[in-house]
Parts: C-alpha cells; structure tokens; sequence
C-alpha cells in the first residue's frame, strides 16, 4: 500500500510540474513578439549573427532545439576583447539576462534582446523560476521573426 500511495504521489508532482511548465511557456510565448515591443522589428537578417551570453549549457541545448538561425555562445569577455564580435553590422543583437530579485521569491532570470546598434534592451517584464520554458519561448518566437525577416525581407514582422 505505501508503495502505491508513494508512485501516486510522484505521478501527481510530475503532473503539476508539467502543468505549471506549460502555463510558464504559454504565458512567455504571449508576452514574446515585435507586437508587444520585446522584439525588435528588424531583428536578424540573412547575414546577421545573434550572439548568446550567460545560458548554461541545459539552456543552450533548449536554445538550439528551436531557434536555427546564426548564433554564437559568447561570454561578456569575449565580446568586449574579440574584434570580430565589435563588428554590430554582423553581430548587432545579443541574448542575454540580468537577475532579477523579487525580495520573497528570490532572484530570477530576466531576459532580454540588447539591440547594439540602438543601445536598447527588448525585455518582456516577465520573469519565472523555469528559465527553460522561457528561453523556448523566446527561441521560438526568435526564430519565427527570423525566418520572416530572411524570407520576406522587404516587409518588417510588425504582424508576427
């Protein structure tokens, strides 16, 4: 009986895990476009490269499953000392997050598109302890943007 009552209890926490992550992604993926202002409209175009700092390597794979487009995982070092990453014509956005402390809840990861060109942080105001389901979001929607600025680069993603 204690087994039973042990692998119901497991089934349910995985349960609700896995709701309240789909609500953290549904929730993210609402807030992530250039409609709501987190996106810059010109973001990536064909020969342009977004540079990635900060995300740990679980981050980087979720990173990767969605977004296709050029990308480099950099450090903050590498940026300010490679000559190459100086270059804002081939890397003029980067990925990145700051924390961001809630007083009771701790600290969470803020992430946002710094456009360098602009000087301009693109931040979505929303913050959650499951930076995975974030940082698919943002993939997503990144990627998205992406191939409609690629594919029809005439017209900006004002709709997407």
């Amino acid at each position: 009986m204690r087994k039973i009552t042990k692998v119901l209890l497991l089934a349910t926490i995985v349960v609700l895990a896995s709701c309240g992550s789909s609500k953290v992604y549904r929730t993210a993926l609402s807030k992530i476009g250039v409609e709501h202002g987190t996106i810059p409209p010109k973001f990536i175009k064909k020969d342009e490269v977004l540079l990635i700092k900060n995300l740990d390597e679980e981050l980087k794979q979720e990173f990767i499953k969605y977004y296709k487009g050029k990308h480099v995982f950099v450090s903050f070092k590498a940026i300010e000392t490679i000559k190459k990453y100086q270059d804002l014509n081939t890397y003029p956005y980067i990925f990145d997050f700051d924390f961001a402390d809630t007083g009771e809840y701790g600290k969470f990861h803020d992430f946002f598109l710094l456009d360098r060109k602009e000087n301009k942080k693109y931040r979505t105001g929303f913050s959650s302890s499951d930076n995975k389901m974030v940082v698919k979001a943002y993939a997503k929607k990144m990627e998205e943007i992406r191939l409609n600025n690629v594919n029809f680069p005439e017209t900006s993603s004002q709709g997407i």
